[in-house]
């Protein structure tokens, strides 16, 4: 499908609001790279690879066992990842337009632009991984499949602070790990 195919879809989509593998809780996430992947294993995929700043657990999350669920420490690593092809193509445009709307700070740019620029690993086409050390503020919380009625984790994204000092001490807590 192409990165600009993909970015103009992702531009056009319907925000939905849930989707990753993130245990419940709130936190902050660090963005550590954006990745393209033109025709993977099961599809065209947008991965969000990213690390745990901060993170609170949720007192009252609890596993299909009854179990404390712990939220991921800071430190650790997660992503999410985004399949354009396949059953819920429509869903994960979405999803991902979602996600880089709150972390543009909810800007009226052109969201295939930004995609585009955020996926860039060529420095003669501009900044490599410019939203490397960028936050985003996330909170996880357990909800039900409507098809399979299978438990899920889904995440609400919400904005947080990203001039050029608090990406740059991003970076520097990223580059500590």
């Amino acid at each position: 499908m192409g990165i600009r195919e993909t970015a103009a879809k992702v531009k056009a989509a319907k925000v939905f609001g849930s989707g990753t593998f993130l245990r419940e809780g709130r936190g902050v996430l660090l963005i550590d790279a954006v990745k393209y992947i033109d025709g993977g294993f099961k599809g065209d995929s947008l991965v969000i690879e990213m690390v745990v700043e901060s993170s609170v657990d949720d007192p009252t999350a609890r596993d299909e066992k009854g179990a404390p669920v712990l939220t991921n420490p800071s430190g650790s690593k997660c992503s999410v990842v985004w399949t354009f092809n396949g059953e819920h193509k429509d869903t994960m445009f979405g999803k991902a337009k979602e996600f880089l709307e709150v972390l543009n700070g909810n800007d009226e740019e052109d969201i295939a632009e930004v995609l585009v620029a955020a996926c860039n690993e060529d420095p003669s086409a501009g900044a490599v991984q410019p939203c490397r050390g960028m936050r985003i503020k996330y909170e996880a919380y357990p909800t039900v499949t409507k098809k399979k009625q299978k438990r899920i984790t889904a995440v609400r994204w919400s904005a947080a602070t990203n001039d050029d000092a608090s990406i740059a001490s991003g970076i520097n807590f990223l580059n500590a790990l």
